[in-house]
Formats: structure tokens, sequence, C-alpha cells
């Protein structure tokens, strides 16, 4: 399993054996801003951003109380791709959390 690494965290079974995990790194995220009524196309850039098959890659939106899981149209290792959720009624205007992962 050395050579066959997890995205982090890793499940409690790979542990045991010795299997090591990647942390995403991510570079840029494009649009800075979309409507609130979503469907904005959302590209994550970075490193080990998803499967380099795209199964399972996503894009959870919005804050620690309130956020969104929305499956990528398109993934790799280096990109993952989404389509911006409407804003819920009274969100915050302000900011937006996007973090890239796998379900």
């Amino acid at each position: 399993l050395g050579q066959n690494p997890f995205f982090c965290p890793l499940p409690d079974w790979a542990d045991e054996l010795s299997a090591t995990c990647k942390q995403a790194e991510i570079a840029s995220i494009e649009p800075d801003y979309g409507p609130a009524a979503g469907g904005t196309t959302v590209v994550v850039h970075g490193n080990w951003l998803g499967a380099a098959d795209g199964r399972g890659s996503g894009c959870l939106f919005g804050s620690k109380t309130a956020a969104i899981w929305v499956d990528a149209t398109d993934a790799d290792e280096k990109r993952v791709t989404c389509a911006s959720p409407p804003r819920s009624p009274g969100a915050s205007t302000s900011s937006t959390v996007v973090r890239v992962g796998h379900e």
C-alpha cells in the first residue's frame, strides 16, 4: 500500500497496513464570486485534489453550520470542477468556504 496512497483522513483499518495519505494542496479557486442563484462553474486547482478517475470527488460549499455537498462535474488529481448551488436564504453574502474531497 505504500505506493498506493490514500487521501486523508485514513480509514481506521489502513493504519494497520502502514498506509500513507496525501493532503490536498489548493493553489487557486476560480472565479472569486458568483450570483446568489448558483449555477456558477467553480474550478479548484492544486495537487492531490481528487482520484485520477474523478470518482467520488466534489466540492463542499457553505459554512460549518450550513454546508452543501456538490458532486464534481469533472475531476482529476490537479483540478476539481463543480457547479455552485443556490445560496441558502439568510446565508452570509460575504464569503463561502469551498472544500474539495471525496465522499
